[in-house]
């Protein structure tokens, strides 16, 4: 693999921190940092089969799916959330619009060809991806249209899409405590299947992954399983850099 070295990346990172600088999101800056010098998280790995019969939740409003446009950055009131993830052009991203072409949810959706971008950006965030399979990242919902069923909705048709025909499998990792998210990709057909722990001392990075724990299982069955209609889907509240 091609890997950026550390120079390059952290001269990518730059460009984008004097971007919020510009544009006065100061605090996002901040909020990165505090995660990088001390913070535990863990999430679920949950996948879905696309070879197994699923009815997805039908969306509240109609709604086209469509690639990224520049125009669409921040006009869902995201506070260039996933600026740094944009700035990557990575394949693919996807917007969610309305019949009047308002953006009401992002999210990207990439196979093994982009392992070598994913692992540029993210580094050993995620397991490389075998030829079958795609990653879900970056799922954001515009505030204004949260409850609206939008997330398992615009997944499956974009799983669905031509593009995509001979991924068997689509994965995507979300955070335990972030319950709408969990109860969202569960909505949408998906299932946990194995745990990741993320660990920042220091602005060093330590992930562990490590198989599906029935404590973990229980945890997720009891947090999911009472049906929600409002559901409000975001990427954890951290901004990529």
């Amino acid at each position: 693999m091609n890997i950026k070295s550390p120079i390059t990346r952290f001269l990518e990172k730059l460009s984008v921190i004097a971007l919020l600088i510009k544009t006065g999101y100061i605090k996002t800056i901040f909020i990165a940092l505090n995660t990088r010098f001390y913070s535990d998280k863990t999430s679920l790995g949950v996948i879905r089969n696309l070879n197994k019969e699923f009815s997805p939740l039908k969306a509240r409003i109609e709604l086209e799916i469509r690639l990224f446009e520049d125009a669409d950055l921040n006009e869902m009131n995201e506070k260039f959330r996933h600026i740094g993830f944009i700035k990557q052009n990575i394949p693919h991203c996807y917007t969610g619009v309305t019949v009047d072409n308002i953006p009401c949810f992002r999210t990207w959706f990439m196979k093994s060809e982009q392992n070598e971008q994913i692992q540029n950006y993210f580094g050993d965030l995620f397991p490389l991806l075998k030829e079958d399979e795609a990653l879900i990242e970056g799922v954001f919902t515009n505030p204004k249209f949260r409850g609206q069923k939008i997330m398992p909705y615009v997944i499956d048709k974009i799983s669905k899409q031509e593009h995509f025909n001979g991924i068997n499998k689509v994965m995507a990792f979300v955070k335990i405590s972030n319950v709408p998210s969990l109860k969202g990709f569960r909505q949408a057909g998906f299932s946990p299947f194995i745990i990741r722990h993320e660990k920042w001392r220091f602005f060093k990075r330590t992930i562990i992954f490590e198989p599906l724990n029935e404590i973990f299982k229980t945890e997720y069955e009891q947090k999911t399983k009472k049906h929600i209609s409002s559901i409000a889907v975001d990427s954890e509240g951290v901004f990529y850099l």
